[in-house]
């Protein structure tokens, strides 16, 4: 009986032992959360009072690092492809250049068309309503796309395809045309355009900016966020947030090669 009283207490110790290195673990790394979480803020806080106050800033790319390896970047909406508002041959072109086949290149930009337009004409490449029901998916909105991510609803629509070209897109810029000075390099190459220098610029007042804050959680991960804001003028409300968006994921992220077409 002694002893089946020992073991079960050198047991019930043993347990609470684990239980509390668990408990002390699960602290440190909520810890290390919080402080990559403040420090992203931070990071975001000091880049937006900068641009705010008119400070020129690099135009695109990486716009500020820390001391203690956290970054900034910077993306101005009027560079990327809105999705809402590109023609067709444009988002074609995109998807030609990331490696879709040249008939799907054109039939997956025509369906985005589709879903975002109001009529319910499909495109003679495109999609409307009969043909979403027909492959048993939700119908288009028949509106504009309230994110980037939305794409996704698309008929035909590949996660692979969609992984390629968001880094690309937006829903901000509200134009047609992409604005040459303000295109990532990346870009400007898949769709063969000739890009101007990229100097250091003041965020223009009214369009809107991605900013990517990166804190580092080890050697390999980052806690990263992203905002999309508008510098507005008004001293009483200098700054518009629109959305943002955080995540846990690898210091440099994997290189987008497999998405380029291979050279014909």
């Amino acid at each position: 009986m002694t002893t089946l009283a020992a073991t079960l207490l050198a047991s019930a110790a043993g347990v609470m032992l684990i239980d509390a290195r668990t408990a002390r673990g699960a602290s440190s790394e909520m810890i290390r959360l919080a402080q990559a979480d403040f420090a992203v803020e931070e990071l975001i806080s000091q880049v937006v009072v900068r641009l705010d106050a008119g400070e020129p800033l690099q135009a695109g790319g990486l716009v500020f690092e820390d001391a203690r390896g956290g970054r900034v970047f910077r993306q101005d909406a009027a560079g990327l492809v809105d999705v809402n508002r590109a023609p067709p041959e444009t988002l074609a072109r995109l998807f030609l250049a990331i490696g879709v086949e040249s008939a799907e290149a054109v039939a997956l930009a025509d369906r985005v068309a589709d879903w975002r337009d109001e009529d319910t004409l499909a495109r003679i490449n495109g999609a409307e309503a009969e043909e979403y029901a027909e492959a048993g998916v939700l119908l288009p909105a028949n509106r504009a796309f309230s994110t980037e991510g939305e794409l996704a609803l698309v008929l035909g629509m590949g996660a692979e395809t969609l992984h390629c070209v968001l880094p690309y897109l937006t829903i901000y810029s509200g134009q047609a045309d992409i604005d040459v000075a303000a295109a990532p390099p990346a870009l400007a190459q898949l769709l063969s355009i000739e890009t101007t220098t990229r100097t250091d610029a003041t965020a223009p007042i009214g369009r809107v900016i991605r900013l990517t804050a990166e804190a580092p959680l080890s050697g390999e991960a980052v806690m990263r966020r992203t905002i999309w804001l508008r510098l507005t003028g008004d001293a009483g409300a200098p700054v518009l947030v629109h959305r943002g968006e955080q995540s846990i994921g690898a210091r440099n992220a994997a290189p987008l090669e497999q998405c380029v077409a291979a050279p014909s």
